[in-house]
This record gives C-alpha cells, sequence and structure tokens, in this order.
C-alpha cells in the first residue's frame, strides 16, 4: 500500500481473542502479530477486536452490530477504533 500510495490508517487485530463461558479470554490464532507487523511498518496499531456471534448475527439481520445494539461490548470497541481514526483528521 506504501508503494501505491495508498494511506494506511492503522491496522486492527481482529478475531484476536474470543471470550469463554468460564470469561477467560481465548486467542486461537495466537497474539501480539498485528501489533508487531505495526510497529515493523511504522503503522498505528488500532485495537483487537474479539470473536462475537452478536456481530455475525446482527450482519446477517442486515444491521451492523453498532446500529442493532449500539451499547454492546463490540459496538462500543468498534466506535473507539472509528474515534481513533477519526483524530488522524482533525
Amino acid at each position: 500500500f506504501d508503494k501505491l500510495g495508498v494511506k494506511i490508517l492503522g491496522l486492527v487485530d481482529n478475531m484476536s481473542f474470543f471470550i469463554g463461558d468460564d470469561n477467560k479470554k481465548y486467542k486461537i490464532f495466537g497474539e501480539g502479530g498485528v501489533k508487531k507487523t505495526a510497529k515493523e511498518f511504522e503503522k498505528e496499531f488500532l485495537g483487537e477486536i474479539p470473536i462475537n456471534p452478536e456481530v455475525g448475527k446482527s450482519g446477517d439481520e442486515g444491521k451492523p452490530i453498532v446500529e442493532a445494539n449500539p451499547q454492546h461490548k463490540i459496538s462500543k470497541i468498534y466506535l473507539d477504533l472509528a474515534m481513533k481514526i477519526k483524530k488522524n483528521y482533525e
């Protein structure tokens, strides 16, 4: 992207973990890879988005989770990411 002049707003670790029924955080795809890549390429690490079935469910119903359930913990993560990106343009 840099070679093509496409601005990279930052990197997000999608599906970074899930919370089990035991309330433990499980990092089934490893840990720290996106942070390492962001540092290596001198890009901002914007955060982690956990796996959550409500995201897929609301998407299947035609509404992003932020619209379907703005108070959901995942919605708050998405809104936080959006605010971080917005700050780059203020």
